[in-house]
């Protein structure tokens, strides 16, 4: 499987590539520090089966970026990661 992972946070990064790995030692997981490193590893990739993306890092603009990435990779799975999350902003990802 192969995952890009955007945190701006090296620590939740290393944590999640690592117990991602843990599943399944065949994962690979691309690391990206901000939204624009996220959509340019993106759109580089060969191919993608999941993109996490943390809500509240540099260049996402809150909502925004997960629209700009599923439009731009409609077929690749997106999940939102993020510890602060409003019903509207969990029902606007949805």
């Amino acid at each position: 499987m192969k995952i890009l992972l955007a945190d701006d946070h090296d620590l939740v990064r290393e944590a999640l590539k690592f117990f991602l790995e843990k599943l399944d030692p065949e994962t690979d997981v691309t690391e990206a520090g901000s939204f624009p490193e996220a959509l340019d590893m993106a759109a580089k990739a060969e191919s993608l089966d999941l993109i996490i993306l943390d809500m509240q890092m540099p260049g996402m603009n809150h909502l925004a970026g997960l629209d700009v990435m599923r439009e731009r990779f409609p077929e690749v799975p997106t999940v939102i990661l993020s510890g602060f999350l409003s019903r509207d902003d969990i029902l606007h990802a949805i």
